[in-house]
């Protein structure tokens, strides 16, 4: 049975923070307001950062959370496989989710990390051996099973830290296709194992192709694509040859999108950790392209710099955020200035944020919500259900959640909906 259709775009309408906004902007335009806020951004993160009291702001939303497919339905299906992704449509999602990184031949394709099997490494760097088999510490996909595939094991420096594994970009697009997906967290989600060796690596057209027979069975949904370690592969990454990658995931993102002719805003939104390739997807090449597609900052923890903002480059395009904690007003007002919303952790999420973020016009969408007890959140002094969590964050006035189990989150919210 069709299902109703969602929009799906980053809208600011559906915020009291974004109609005030464009209000004040209107009156700016009509000489019945200081224009000195939109002129000085640092009058503006003051501003924002009064916001902490303002109530107004504290109110939840009028409309439900977006439900984004964290990876598909990953709590239910090992993530990144269409399956995932079928199963997120199914259950109402407003967004799935793919992790996008490139093979060698320069197709993206979903998958997490760029590792398809991550495997034990000694303090000083070597592959741990069991006999002669490395030890496996996490395994997507049949890799390191595969006979044919024994030489591209390596070890190399992701995000300046040794990884030892199988690397996307050391396989071609047509060996990529050849493997099998498998449940990334075999000990927690016991029942995904079943699905074990039956849907292989998508590539991100593959994706859209399933979006869009997915509409024309009745089912709309949008895709929030996550460039995974842009500066890796643009800048500091190698393959095995000891080669540059150079390979540039926010170009052949858009390159991709244009060729697909799928390059709708209501349809997508793209994020990333790395505040770089966004800057620059907003102002060299959705402009070539262009395009004008809604971007959201990730936010990691405060104290870890992303990988691009550790590099000069990095440091040259956003002074702004140099010390790499994006929570403050003053680094909100920046991201403001390039992305419609931002993406931060549950554990890093108060009502603080969320204030500071509506201020400036940003939505919020949160990671990740999930239903296992294993990943039961603790909110003030105590740990909360999936269904407690989702009340929460619907309280606090967050706009969308990332979820593993997005079919039970839009059930939930579509019954407080009716409340």
């Amino acid at each position: 049975m069709a299902s109703e259709k969602v929009s799906c775009g980053i809208s600011g309408a559906r915020s009291r923070t974004t109609h005030l906004r464009r209000l004040a902007q209107y009156l700016v335009s009509c000489g019945l307001l200081s224009s000195v806020i939109a002129q000085q951004p640092a009058l503006a993160a003051e501003r924002c950062a009064r916001a902490e009291s303002d109530l107004l702001l504290s109110q939840p939303l009028a409309e439900p959370m977006r439900v984004i497919g964290h990876r598909g339905a990953s709590g239910q299906r090992p993530e990144h496989t269409l399956g995932a992704y079928q199963l997120a449509i199914s259950g109402g999602a407003s967004f799935i989710e793919p992790d996008l990184v490139s093979t060698g031949d320069g197709v993206l394709v979903a998958r997490h990390e760029p590792m398809l099997a991550v495997v034990q490494l000694t303090e000083a760097g070597e592959i741990v051996l069991l006999g002669d088999e490395p030890v496996v510490e996490e395994a997507t996909t049949d890799v390191a099973e595969r006979e044919e595939f024994r030489d591209r094991l390596t070890v190399k420096t992701l995000d300046d830290k040794l990884v030892g594994g199988w690397f996307v970009e050391d396989f071609t697009a047509e060996e990529v296709a050849s493997l099998w997906a498998r449940e990334r967290l075999p000990g927690i989600r016991t029942g995904n194992v079943r699905f074990d060796d039956r849907y292989r690596i998508p590539t991100f057209e593959q994706v859209v192709e399933l979006v869009r027979q997915s509409e024309r069975e009745g089912r709309r949904v949008g895709i929030y694509p996550e460039l995974k370690h842009p500066t890796h592969y643009r800048r500091t990454g190698r393959l095995m040859s000891g080669q540059p990658i150079a390979i540039d995931p926010s170009q052949l993102l858009i390159d991709t999108l244009v060729r697909l002719d799928f390059a709708n805003p209501q349809r997508l939104v793209v994020q990333s950790f790395e505040p770089t390739s966004l800057l620059r997807l907003d102002r060299e090449i959705m402009p070539a392209a262009k395009l004008n597609l809604p971007l959201v900052q990730l936010l990691g923890r405060p104290d870890r710099l992303p990988a691009d903002l550790a590099t000069a480059e990095g440091q040259a395009f956003a002074p702004a955020l140099a010390d790499g904690n994006l929570t403050t007003s003053a680094a909100l007002a920046f991201v403001s200035s390039y992305a419609s919303g931002i993406g931060p952790s549950l554990r890093g999420l108060d009502q603080g944020l969320v204030r500071r973020a509506h201020c400036h016009g940003l939505e919020v969408h949160a990671y990740t919500a999930r239903e296992e007890p294993e990943f039961a959140l603790e909110i003030d002094g105590e740990r909360r259900s999936f269904s407690q969590l989702l009340l929460h964050l619907n309280k606090l006035g967050v706009d969308g959640v990332f979820t593993d189990q997005p079919g039970q989150a839009r059930e939930f919210l579509s019954r407080l909906r009716r409340r």
